[in-house]
């Protein structure tokens, strides 16, 4: 607001009253609030909000602009004035709100900034959160205790007695819930039960409310939940909606062909660079251009895989090379903490992994 009325004031002749302008604040942040912009998330998209951003800032500099020229004056330059604040606003806005994303994402990642979390639930679903949230700091989110009824663990795919390999202890049944709060400072609560009644759920979403938490509730049709699911209210009942997808449909059809034409389009713009390489690994070192090698996709569909060459062929010199004991296989030092059994596979460190 300041930038867009130091602008206006010394470009322009003509100008309203400096207050209806800052009227740009109040109306953005109104509508802000209307778009739930500020909602607390476990993580925001940048490129999912700009399009709310954009279209929150030009409505509130159009209420801006309409109460000025409806209440107050229709000087020729009002339009201008409002212009030259709402375009200080996209570019201040939208900035801010990215390095807000970058800023938070950092502190999670590098530095660990993470909320305790307890985690209501000890079966297949909570294991998998347990899972998500150790491989994602993004989300934000660090386990520090289970609450469940029963001595649930999981090996695989399979129910055992045995303790699991997350290091989360466990505080109890979910009727103290209350405690466990108080032992380990959560500021977060995760509802994963998938066998908790309705009665033990509401006492446990109370009990965090009570204490300032917010609580998150694993949905039983979890599997149907997309990211287009909406609750309403029939007589104050709540319901789930969960839309209908076709991926036969026109919509369907109309992205799929879209995303086609902007790939070629852009593999069309970068087709020097392409050139370049193939002309680079051609002339570096004798051999194909191109690696082809099978991967395993979405859904465990095996597809073709093609890549430039970064590695030559097998030459007579390479017969007198021999792997050292505790190297990775590209001959290197292996990164461990520790000794390690001869099947066993670290996937964070990718030591001792088959490929």
């Amino acid at each position: 607001m300041a930038l867009g009325s130091l602008w206006a004031y010394a470009t322009q002749d003509q100008r309203p009253p400096l207050w209806s302008v800052w009227l740009f604040v109040p109306a953005m942040i109104k509508t802000f609030a209307m778009q739930q912009m500020y909602r607390k998330q476990l993580r925001r998209n940048f490129l999912d909000e700009l399009p709310r951003v954009q279209t929150t800032l030009a409505v509130a500099a159009v209420l801006t602009l309409g109460f000025i020229v409806t209440f107050l004056t229709q000087a020729s330059q009002t339009g201008a004035t409002t212009t030259k604040v709402w375009v200080c606003a996209v570019v201040l806005v939208t900035g801010g709100r990215l390095a807000r994303v970058v800023i938070q994402r950092n502190l999670r990642i590098r530095y660990g900034s993470l909320a305790t979390t307890l985690v209501v639930g000890d079966g297949l679903m909570a294991h998998q959160l347990f899972l998500r949230m150790r491989e994602m700091p993004e989300y934000g989110l660090r386990p520090v205790g289970i609450l469940a009824a029963t001595p649930l663990r999981l090996t695989g795919d399979v129910a055992t007695d045995e303790p699991d390999s997350y290091g989360v202890p466990r505080l109890g049944p979910p009727q103290a819930i209350a405690d466990a709060i108080a032992a380990t400072h959560a500021e977060e609560v995760v509802v994963a039960a998938e066998d908790i009644d309705d009665d033990e759920l509401a006492r446990v979403v109370r009990a965090a409310h009570r204490r300032g938490i917010r609580a998150w509730v694993l949905p039983r049709a979890h599997d149907a939940v997309g990211a287009r699911a909406r609750i309403d209210h029939l007589g104050g009942v709540p319901l789930l909606i969960l839309p209908r997808v076709n991926p036969r449909s026109w919509q369907f059809a109309v992205k799929h062909t879209v995303d086609r034409v902007a790939a070629t389009l852009g593999l069309l713009l970068i087709s020097p660079l392409f050139l370049t390489l193939m002309l680079l690994v051609k002339l570096s070192s004798p051999g194909p251009i191109f690696f082809s090698q099978d991967r395993v996709g979405r859904n465990g569909k095996v597809f073709g895989c093609l890549k430039f060459r970064s590695m030559r062929p097998p030459t007579e010199a390479d017969a007198a090379f021999e792997l050292t004991a505790g190297a990775a296989p590209a001959g290197s030092r292996a990164w461990t903490d520790g000794p390690r059994s001869a099947g066993s596979c670290d996937r964070r460190r990718w030591t001792n992994c088959p490929s």
